[in-house]
């Protein structure tokens, strides 16, 4: 959708039925003006005018229509001002729920894997930062048409969980401290369990 096209379409109707000019003459002498406190759109009046531009200018003051809310003439100039409001309400409902997005010709199988936190590890700002990126990547390719799997891999058979059970086991299952959030507290008798393990491992050498 073109609205600037739309509302140089509609400046120019004006101007050509104010002058009985050709509409085609007048639009594609529609330009910008060089200073925004001029206007949105600009016509050159001796480019469509002939005789006396000041007298037959007149006329052309004061328009308000649907995309134009203004207009006034500045020495040789038609300056127009948009009408912003009427401008945003066309645009935003024509908007449907695909608009933005072009749809793929060859659909792929892709596979997005994010987040994975470590299941020993305190969770953190960077764990968000990856599930909000990986979530919205993973949306993002789905719209446009691909085969798209999402993966967590929890990561809980490794060697890591293996030695927390550890750290666990000997201590006899406690209680976690509650002073501590929970992630924190399972993530420090871990690396405590797993010192203990390298201590022992570096004396039998």
């Amino acid at each position: 959708m073109d609205l600037i096209g739309e509302a140089k379409i509609e400046i120019a109707k004006f101007v050509s039925k104010q002058l009985n000019v050709d509409m085609s003459e007048v639009l594609k002498n529609i330009t910008y003006p060089p200073r925004e406190d001029f206007g949105d759109l600009s016509i050159p009046l001796p480019s469509i005018i002939k005789g006396n531009i000041k007298e037959k200018a007149k006329i052309l003051e004061g328009y308000a229509g649907d995309l134009i809310s203004s207009t006034n003439v500045v020495n040789i100039y038609l300056n127009s001002t948009l009408n912003v409001k009427n401008l945003f309400i066309k645009l935003f409902t024509n908007f449907d729920e695909e608009y933005g997005f072009e749809k793929i010709d060859k659909k792929k199988r892709i596979i997005v894997e994010h987040t994975s936190a470590n299941p020993i590890h305190p969770l953190h700002i960077g764990h968000l930062r990856n599930t909000i990126l990986g979530d919205s990547l993973s949306r993002a390719l789905k719209f446009r048409g691909h085969e798209v799997n999402v993966r967590f891999y929890v990561n809980d058979t490794g060697r890591q969980v293996a030695v927390l059970i550890l750290g666990l086991k000997l201590l006899g299952f406690p209680e976690p401290d509650p002073n501590l959030k929970k992630d924190l507290w399972l993530g420090l008798i871990y690396a405590m369990t797993n010192v203990i393990i390298e201590i022992k491992k570096l004396r039998e050498i």
